[in-house]
């Protein structure tokens, strides 16, 4: 868990370490569920993709968000950040919350070898709701005071969880493509003389 803590005039973030959920969730409003949603490992991106075709496992989140749905109370946000492909929120985790408190898909943008950084300020903040949920407000309430203490001039993006989903998704692929596309071109280099 994180808490913002004051000091010298700086807000910076202080590392709190629970040793269950349900200590977690008893001492926090605001709970970020971030693990892991790999791809199999055929679909790893160096050899040719398989005919068939796969999403994300979401194995870990369910089992993630499970564990905090035994503990949440009306009071707490529990904000999912995994990777995730559109729908997935409302048909595999929405359901696991059953209402039991406020909900929002608020992922994150990092880059490998600048993630605390990008974390610390981010590019701007992503965050799905869902229209329909009494908790509306009160996870872009809660979301919206974390994200202006920690850091404060960030543009706060609030939009559908699936909206928040695709954006991820193809903000993701643009980054991968523009990756494969400079490596493209940077074989070209190395093959055609004057390049």
């Amino acid at each position: 868990a994180f808490d913002l803590v004051c000091d010298n005039g700086h807000t910076t973030p202080k590392l709190i370490f629970a040793r269950t959920i349900a200590d977690l969730v008893a001492n926090v409003d605001l709970i970020f569920v971030v693990v892991q949603t790999p791809h199999g490992s055929q679909y790893e991106g160096v050899t040719r993709l398989p005919d068939t075709r796969s999403d994300f496992d979401y194995s870990y989140l369910v089992r993630a968000v499970k564990e905090v749905a035994h503990h949440v109370k009306p009071h707490h946000t529990v904000a999912v950040v995994s990777t995730v492909l559109p729908g997935t929120m409302r048909r595999e985790v929405m359901p696991l919350l059953e209402g039991k408190c406020a909900f929002a898909y608020n992922p994150a943008f990092p880059a490998m070898g600048t993630v605390m950084e990008d974390y610390l300020n981010p590019e701007f903040v992503l965050v799905g709701m869902d229209a329909v949920s009494p908790g509306l407000s009160k996870a872009a309430v809660a979301l919206a005071k974390y994200y202006g203490e920690l850091a404060p001039g960030a543009k706060f993006l609030v939009m559908p969880v699936e909206s928040a989903e695709l954006a991820k998704v193809a903000y993701n692929c643009t980054i991968s493509n523009r990756i494969a596309m400079v490596n493209a071109f940077m074989e070209v280099c190395h093959k055609v003389s004057g390049c």
